[in-house]
């Protein structure tokens, strides 16, 4: 695993927005990113919306293709059990309910976000596709009665679901920052692991404000996107 320096970056350039001599313009700049957000976002759920259900089972196992000899070769070599942080797809998201069983049946720890109502997320060890609810958004989360939270530092992996994203490993989600204020929260390195279709990514670099924190590489249904090319994908 490689040195995690985005963690330390998002504190500095929060510090440097805080310290800066033109709020004014900070936050004018802000707000001009956010409304391009809203526009990308917009546009890439209406595709999203409209996907044929063939098109996303034609998915269904890509992350189990894609990430599964890799969680392997991290249990072989460190010769401990990762734990993964996934997420129930929903509404067409890239599909993850296969891979979450075959995390289980392969013996490995499964972890999944429970989103409360101030959209904080809440790591939960899942040992059993059964220990569901329905959220009030719609989505199934663990029961919170029967799934144990854990910290944010507990995950080796983490597969981060989103509307919209780049070459470089930024992404757009939806809008509230659940994902990047669990992920500033960690105090040790984690590999960041996108999944999405390959049209949601962007040929060109997507706006992105000081706190998001990118992805390391972008899993789709015909392969990985590294997003640093510097960086091993293990």
């Amino acid at each position: 695993m490689y040195h995690d320096s985005r963690k330390e970056k998002y504190h500095d350039r929060a510090e440097r927005s805080n310290n800066g001599h033109c709020s004014g313009c900070v936050d004018s700049a802000g707000a001009k990113i956010r409304l391009k957000k809203q526009q990308i976002r917009r546009e890439m759920l209406g595709k999203r919306d409209s996907l044929d259900s063939s098109f996303v089972l034609a998915a269904e196992n890509c992350l189990k293709k894609e990430l599964g000899d890799m969680l392997l070769r991290y249990r072989e070599k460190s010769g401990r059990t990762p734990a993964v942080m996934s997420y129930m797809s929903f509404r067409n998201e890239f599909p993850t309910h296969s891979f979450n069983r075959w995390l289980l049946a392969s013996g490995m720890r499964l972890i999944l976000p429970r989103t409360d109502r101030d959209f904080r997320i809440h790591a939960c060890l899942t040992k059993d596709p059964d220990h569901l609810v329905r959220s009030s958004f719609g989505a199934a989360e663990p029961d919170e009665r029967r799934c144990p939270e854990v910290t944010a530092d507990e995950p080796d992996f983490i597969i981060l679901p989103g509307v919209a994203f780049d070459r470089t490993g930024n992404r757009i989600g939806f809008g509230r920052g659940c994902y990047d204020r669990f992920l500033c929260a960690r105090t040790r390195p984690v590999k960041l692991i996108a999944a999405a279709y390959l049209f949601q990514i962007s040929e060109t670099p997507l706006p992105a404000e000081e706190n998001d924190i990118p992805a390391d590489c972008i899993v789709t249904e015909r392969g990985v996107v590294l997003c640093r090319q510097e960086r091993s994908p293990v």
